[in-house]
C-alpha cells in the first residue's frame, strides 16, 4: 500500500567474522513463518542431553521399550531444560514409534511377521554397522556374541546406540546377527490391536515417558496407524482433531521464538 518494499531501520545485517567464514549480509528473503525450522536433537549420550537441554526444541529419542530408562531420561531431559533457563515443556521428548496395527492381535502379529521376512542378516548387519563406524562384521562370526573390544569401534555420534546394542545382546545372549535382526525389526512391544496400543500410547503420554512420537513405519502399517488407531486417540482427547495452524512449529505447540536482533536492539544498552 506505500509502495516500499522493506523498512531499512528495521534491516540486520549478520556482520560475522569467524574462524570458518566471514559475512556481512544480510539474507534477501523473509524470515520463515515459524520463526526458525524446529531444531531436533538426535542421541541419548551426556553430551547430546547436554546439546538438548541448551539448543533443541525437541528430541528424537529412542523408542521406549524399557519404560523405566524411558522415564528417567524424560526426566532428566526435561531437567537439563530447566538448568538452562529454559521451560521444560517447550523441549519435547518424541520417541522413534514403529507400530503394528492390527483389528485384532492376531491380525497385528501376521503382520509382524510378514513384515520380518523381508528383513535378513545382511541388512541388518548393514544397518548396525554405522554405529560402529562401519565395522566390517563379515570379517567375524555372526552366531558368536559380540566381540569383546568391539565398542572400541563405536562412532562419535553413535556411541550410546553402539552400547546399548551390545548391552542388550550381552544381557539376553544374543549372538551379532540375532542382536542385528532385534535391532533392525519392530519392537514386539508395540504390536497388537488397535486398542492395544492406542492404551500403550495413553500410558506413555499420561506417565511422563514422552510428549509424542515419531512414527517411523510402511506405508500400509501408517494407513494402518491413521485408520484404526487414530480415532481411538482422538475419542480419548489425546490426539487433535483439527490442525490449527499451517507450521511444524505450530503443530507442536512449540512457542514463536523471538526474533533475536529485535530484541537486542529494544533492550536500553542497545539505546546509548
Amino acid at each position: 500500500e506505500t509502495g516500499e518494499y522493506f523498512d531499512p531501520e528495521k534491516l540486520f545485517t549478520l556482520n560475522h567474522a569467524g574462524e570458518f567464514f566471514k559475512v556481512e549480509g544480510p539474507l534477501n528473503i523473509e524470515r520463515s513463518p515459524q520463526g526458525h525450522p524446529v531444531i531436533f536433537q538426535a542421541g541419548a549420550s551426556p553430551a547430546g542431553k547436554r546439546l538438548a537441554g541448551k539448543s533443541a526444541d525437541a528430541i528424537y529419542a529412542p523408542s521406549p521399550t524399557d519404560e523405566d530408562k524411558a522415564r528417567a531420561d524424560y526426566a532428566q531431559w526435561k531437567r537439563l531444560a530447566e538448568e538452562n533457563g529454559r521451560n521444560p515443556d517447550h523441549l519435547l521428548v518424541l520417541p522413534n514409534f514403529q507400530p503394528v496395527v492390527g483389528r485384532t492381535d492376531a491380525e497385528a502379529q501376521e503382520q509382524y511377521e510378514k513384515s520380518n521376512r523381508f528383513i535378513d542378516v545382511d541388512h541388518s548387519l548393514r544397518i548396525i554397522s554405522r554405529y560402529f563406524n562401519y565395522f566390517d562384521f563379515t570379517s567375524i562370526p555372526w552366531d558368536r556374541p559380540f566381540p569383546d573390544d568391539i565398542l572400541v569401534h563405536a562412532k562419535e555420534g553413535f556411541v550410546s546406540a553402539a552400547e546399548q546394542l551390545v548391552a542388550d545382546a550381552r544381557q539376553n545372549g544374543l549372538s551379532v546377527a540375532e542382536a542385528a535382526l532385534k535391532h533392525s525389526r519392530p519392537s514386539k512391544e508395540f504390536v497388537g490391536s488397535a486398542e492395544r496400543i492406542a492404551d500403550k500410547i495413553e500410558r506413555y503420554f499420561t506417565t511422563g515417558i514422552l510428549d509424542g512420537f515419531v512414527v517411523t513405519v510402511s506405508q500400509e502399517n501408517l494407513e494402518r496407524f491413521a485408520d484404526l488407531v487414530v480415532p481411538i486417540l482422538q475419542r480419548r482427547g489425546l490426539f487433535r482433531n483439527d490442525y490449527e495452524t499451517t507450521t511444524l512449529r505450530g503443530h507442536l505447540g512449540l512457542p514463536f521464538p523471538e526474533n533475536p536482533n529485535v530484541a537486542k536492539a529494544a533492550r536500553p544498552e542497545a539505546a546509548e
